[in-house]
């Protein structure tokens, strides 16, 4: 993914700092200059353990992104959504961590998310990315009382349901509290066979909260 698709207005306005890992070698934002790993495991420690806010869970259950639910009829223009911008609740299941479950501690398979979506189009936009890392970041910090610099934004892509975006995963003493994407591509089949990554004519916000 192109490093330009990372460079927010608001990650300058509010003097976020871009460092690279030197664990995993990816890259995050920071506004805490001393702040040198991207904070999420097993890069960091999990810092969260024994808060009584925060705990592992016994249970596991399903999903994967409730932006499923409007791919491809919403995404390719064909109907509008419901309402826009919109939240929806998400219970998830991660069939790719199925195989981990109970081996490493960390992995499970079920969690609920809250979502919003944006569905930005030519003739109507709301707001892309930098006013969503903004309201992700204003909940964290104003809202839910979380130091600035205990917040890391991992730069990261995500695809799924033909679509796909760059992300920003959320990181907070160990644990991603929050996932933001921007849906930007359509992936096109070709008549070989191969698949080009075309851009959108909608840009979309996804962005996912975890809530259990």
């Amino acid at each position: 993914m192109d490093s330009k698709e990372y460079e927010l207005e608001y990650f300058r306005a509010n003097k976020f700092y871009r460092k690279q890992c030197p664990t995993c070698k990816r890259y995050f934002r920071t506004q805490d200059e001393n702040t040198e790993i991207c904070g999420e495991p097993p890069c960091g420690e999990y810092k969260f353990i024994g808060n009584s806010t925060a705990r592992w869970r016994d249970d596991v259950f399903f999903t994967q992104a409730s932006i499923y639910d409007f791919q491809p009829h919403v995404l390719n223009g064909t109907v509008e959504p419901p309402a826009n911008p919109l939240t929806i609740s998400q219970t998830c299941v991660r069939f790719n961590d199925i195989d981990n479950v109970g081996k490493t501690g960390r992995h499970f398979t079920m969690f609920e998310m809250l979502a919003h979506h944006v569905f930005n189009k030519k003739d109507k936009f709301i707001y892309f990315k930098d006013r969503t890392v903004e309201l992700c970041n204003i909940l964290l910090t104003e809202r839910l009382g979380i130091k600035p610099e205990h917040i890391t934004y991992v730069e990261a892509e995500w695809e799924g349901g033909g679509n796909a975006g760059p992300c920003f995963e959320v990181i907070v003493d160990g644990i991603e509290l929050a996932t933001v994407v921007f849906m930007m591509y359509k992936d096109v089949v070709q008549g070989n066979g191969n698949v080009q990554r075309d851009l959108m004519d909608m840009q979309v916000v996804e962005s996912r909260y975890k809530v259990r």
